[in-house]
């Protein structure tokens, strides 16, 4: 009978721990929910990337963009296509959901889903582009004083 009831002791722990365990997560989902917004994106960010554009040619690119926490972003780069230097200036706006996803659009015609860290420390995108291969991390170098 001894042993049963310590099967039944262990095997209760093994349930509370793995429902602990889920809650924690579901927790922690559920905090991350709702903490981001336009102002999330606020600094000077860098980043550096290559990929293939919708040509087919094969890139490289490195750059600075400045969000200014308000739905709008202006950036410069400078990228080698084949070797060929080109450099750039634009400007965009942006989108940021509480989920901390987003969205940008260039006025050079890029346009980018989003996934940003909470803190706006950081955040990865990807070009949504037809047949354009291209995506990178960018992280703060500093905020903008407003």
């Amino acid at each position: 009978m001894r042993l049963s009831i310590r099967w039944v002791a262990c095997f209760g722990l093994v349930i509370v721990t793995g429902g602990l365990v889920a809650l924690s997560a579901a927790a922690e989902r559920d905090a991350w929910h709702g903490r981001c917004s336009l102002a999330t994106l606020n600094g000077v960010y860098v980043y550096a990337a290559d990929g293939r554009n919708a040509e087919g040619e094969e890139f490289t690119e490195a750059g600075i963009e400045i969000y200014h926490g308000d739905g709008t972003m202006e950036g410069s780069d400078t990228r080698s296509t084949e070797g060929v230097i080109s450099r750039d200036v634009y400007t965009g706006t942006y989108t940021v959901n509480p989920d901390c996803t987003g969205t940008l659009t260039t006025s050079l015609g890029g346009n980018y889903d989003q996934f940003i860290l909470p803190s706006g420390e950081a955040f990865t995108w990807i070009s949504t582009d037809p047949g354009v291969i291209w995506s990178s991390f960018e992280k703060r170098s500093e905020r903008v004083r407003h």
